[in-house]
């Protein structure tokens, strides 16, 4: 049987990759824009009825927090949706269970993402609208997009996630082809798996691949998340 090789882009389209990047990358430019007429203090936390929990003084650092870390949030559904398809390192064609559980996971990923995508979008711009008096109206509008969309993305999400966990437990599942094996002469210590030549970011016995270059990106999009979340303090 004939492997095939699968990319990320096999599993995404343009129209959703350009809503997203515009969703996550437009609020910066929108608030470098109206920078100026900010107002000296910008909402850092927002309650569930999305009324400010706590304000931090102006500057780049306080008002750019939250698209910071949509940015790095999506880079890091992108590496996990980048390992959940090169994980597979090649399908045989007759291979539909590994072709459902690779593409279910990708689409996982991507409700994942559409749902940091508006919801990071509308925490953004919320600080715009607080601070123009002729944009306040908005502040509503934006709050209710919000849990919509969070509403719906995490339903999708679940259903994708289920459908996900309900294929992995059938039985007798197809054997994945020779080369996608893993040799343990790439084991490092007993439990570090290090393997340039392996195109997977994930493997089931030692859960990273430390000799793929994304893992590293990964890694560092995990612990710049937590210090952009507490930048104002």
């Amino acid at each position: 049987m004939n492997v095939i090789h699968k990319n990320l882009k096999d599993y995404s389209s343009a129209p959703f990759e350009i809503l997203i990047g515009v969703l996550t990358f437009a609020p910066v430019v929108v608030l470098i824009v109206f920078y100026p007429q900010l107002s000296s203090r910008v909402p850092v936390f927002l309650n569930w009825s999305g009324e400010v929990e706590v304000w931090a003084p102006k500057s780049f650092g306080s008002v750019l927090r939250v698209p910071a870390m949509a940015i790095d949030l999506q880079l890091i559904c992108l590496l996990m949706k980048l390992g959940a398809v090169k994980s597979q390192r090649g399908v045989l064609e007759a291979d539909t269970y590994q072709e459902k559980v690779t593409t279910l996971s990708a689409r996982l990923w991507d409700w994942l993402r559409c749902l940091i995508a508006f919801k990071m979008a509308a925490e953004s711009l919320d600080l715009l609208f607080r601070s123009v008096e002729s944009l306040r109206f908005l502040i509503t509008p934006a709050w209710i997009l919000t849990w919509t969309t969070a509403v719906v993305s995490i339903f999708a999400a679940g259903l994708y996630g289920y459908r996900l966990w309900q294929i992995k437990r059938k039985k007798g599942v197809p054997e994945i082809a020779t080369e996608q094996k893993k040799s343990r002469a790439h084991v490092i210590g007993g439990f570090i798996y290090l393997n340039p030549a392996d195109p997977a970011l994930f493997v089931e016995s030692y859960l990273l691949n430390f000799g793929n270059k994304w893992v590293y990106l990964l890694i560092l999009s995990l612990v710049a998340y937590p210090l952009i979340v507490f930048l104002p303090g």
